[in-house]
């Protein structure tokens, strides 16, 4: 398999027939090919995946330039956030603390009951305290400016 391919199925496969190699360049159809086989693993137990993606930007301007944004995704009643930015120059003034409220009341209206997300040592664990999360772990020591803290908001 050259990196970038896909692993395809063609039934069942002997042990030896199986190998594991690195992708070197990510290829967004071996993420839709996961995710399509996970919602078909999920429906077949029972629990259908109901995941939508959530994108929210903060425009400044009549131009309409970006400064900052969030994304995200929500399935299975939990919200979960995988990046949130601010511009330098507009950090303080109350953007993210909106951002994070914005994707909050979207979350609680189709019924997620928690938000999770991590951020690490040196960006802004402080700020998501102060927004109402509780620490779950740090992974990493303290001083380590790459511990990463996990952390979530009861919302519903």
């Amino acid at each position: 398999m050259r990196p970038g391919a896909l692993i395809t199925s063609t039934g069942p496969a002997q042990e030896a027939d199986v190998s594991v190699r690195l992708v070197e360049r990510p290829d967004v159809r071996l993420q839709a090919l996961l995710l399509e086989r996970l919602k078909c693993h999920a429906a077949d137990r029972g629990c259908p995946y109901d995941g939508c993606a959530l994108e929210v930007a903060a425009i400044a301007g009549a131009n309409g330039t970006v400064i900052g944004g969030i994304t995200g995704s929500l399935s299975y009643d939990q919200l979960y956030i995988d990046l949130i930015h601010i511009d330098e120059y507009f950090r303080g003034h109350g953007f993210g603390e909106r951002l994070l409220r914005h994707a909050e009341a979207w979350a609680q209206g189709k019924g997620a009951s928690h938000v999770w997300l991590h951020t690490y040592s040196f960006q802004a664990p402080a700020f998501y305290l102060r927004c109402g999360y509780v620490k779950l772990a740090t992974i990493g020591d303290a001083k380590d400016p790459h511990a990463m803290t996990f952390l979530t908001k009861r919302i519903g």
